[in-house]
């Protein structure tokens, strides 16, 4: 067999794994809310996709395996959802009882996951003391968001001090890795988030810049035709804003926040 044929054949051998594995996370996706519906079970269906993943993935069943395909479609799935987060999140969210408070429980947050992570490193639980106690901090906003979103609750008192909370502790944590987990300098580290935040707002004023009435009007009728030129758009910032948070050295999950609120800010509704 020649080499051409092997690399073929490898190739081939590759496609149909990526594609098996896709076809069982794309069952999970589907079963699951039929599951929750027919069934009636009192548990909210991300938990159950959480559980799926974790039963029929590589430690367990095996049936999914990770590879270079399916982990971008992790990050691209994970994406989305914070970018719906920063879709939902309003402004007074963030400012102020809501964003005081947010802040004030993000802060004794940080004071007790110092303070757990100093003692599980004393009894020789863990050995990355500054890495276990950011992620003690962190929401999980993205697993709580789809709940709260089924509930009909993002719209409530609650709703508001939840996004909040959710919106600072999520910010938090990818800030601090950027800066106290990276490779670079403290200083580059910095460097890196301020030039971030730089595009961020770029990106921001560029469609403000554009939005004449001529070009609103072929945007909308872009939504009447196959075109869907506002939706074209909004992936395309989408992924521009993961692809500067990645070149960046930051998470992706902050382009995507980013994205969404730059979207929600430009959106008609939000005016």
């Amino acid at each position: 067999m020649d080499l051409a044929a092997v690399m073929t054949s490898a190739a081939s051998s590759d496609l149909a794994q990526e594609l098996n594995s896709l076809l069982v996370i794309a069952a999970i996706a589907a079963a699951t809310p039929l599951l929750v519906g027919l069934l009636r079970l009192p548990v909210a269906e991300v938990v159950l996709m959480l559980g799926f993943g974790i039963l029929f993935g590589p430690e367990v069943l095996g049936w999914i395996q990770l590879d270079e395909a399916i982990n971008l479609l992790a990050e691209l799935g994970l994406a989305f959802l914070f970018f719906a987060a920063g879709l939902e999140l309003e402004k007074h969210a963030v400012r102020g009882r809501s964003g005081k408070l947010a802040l004030i429980g993000w802060g004794v947050s940080v004071a007790l996951a110092l303070l757990a992570a100093g003692a599980l490193e004393v009894a020789g639980v863990i050995d990355d003391f500054l890495g276990v106690a950011i992620c003690f901090t962190s929401t999980a906003l993205g697993t709580l968001l789809p709940i709260l979103r089924d509930k009909g609750l993002l719209k409530t008192p609650f709703g508001t001090y939840f996004m909040g909370a959710g919106a600072i502790g999520e910010f938090g944590p990818v800030l601090a890795i950027s800066l106290l987990l990276t490779t670079k300098s403290f200083g580059m580290a910095v460097l890196s988030v301020v030039l971030f935040g730089g595009f961020a707002l770029l990106f921001a004023k560029v469609p403000q810049w554009l939005r004449t009435d001529r070009m609103l009007n072929v945007i909308e009728r872009g939504q009447e035709t196959s075109a869907q030129t506002a939706v074209r758009l909004t992936a395309l910032l989408l992924v521009a804003l993961l692809a500067v948070a990645e070149g960046f050295g930051l998470d992706v999950v902050l382009g995507a926040f980013i994205a969404g609120i730059i979207i929600r800010q430009l959106a008609p509704h939000s005016q």
